[in-house]
């Protein structure tokens, strides 16, 4: 410091990252998936303290119990997936839990309660592309798991 540089903070990313496996490696600590890595986008700051006041006015038996319409999407959307083959079928299922789907040019986009949210803003396995590749990893479970089965079948037999 007596030469008058600037200490440079190029990549102190990468060296919080180093510092941060070392400490949780020391202290035997539990990994905590990075928000870059995680399919689901969490609630922001804002959301986890009206949350945790709604949770707190429930216990106390003010309210009943209403989930962010984030967690509400993303539910909702997990459990259609899995009835659907198509991202068009899935807008249909959707809409009888009361969330309308619009696939836009840029993606796809899901309403609940007049609050709009981008695929995006749900997370990284609520975007169009993802939303058709779960589809497609279904499709293809759906083709082989009984062709499997028949074999399984057969190699018992024998």
């Amino acid at each position: 410091m007596t030469d008058c540089r600037v200490v440079s903070a190029w990549k102190d990313w990468q060296r919080y990252e180093m510092v941060l496996q070392e400490l949780r490696e020391e202290y035997n600590l539990t990994k905590v998936i990075d928000s870059r890595d995680s399919k689901h986008r969490e609630l922001t700051t804002a959301q986890a303290q009206r949350t945790r006041q709604l949770q707190q006015q429930v216990d106390s038996n003010q309210i009943d119990c209403v989930p962010n319409v984030r967690l509400q999407l993303q539910n909702a959307i997990d459990s259609a997936i899995t009835k659907v083959q198509e991202v068009t079928s899935l807008g249909e299922i959707l809409s009888t839990v009361g969330v309308t789907t619009v696939v836009t040019s840029r993606g796809i986009k899901f309403e609940k309660d007049g609050i709009w949210f981008a695929g995006y803003q749900l997370g990284k396995a609520y975007t169009l592309k993802s939303l058709s590749e779960r589809l497609s990893q279904q499709k293809l479970v759906r083709t082989i798991a009984p062709i499997i089965a028949d074999c399984l079948v057969k190699l018992l037999i024998i």
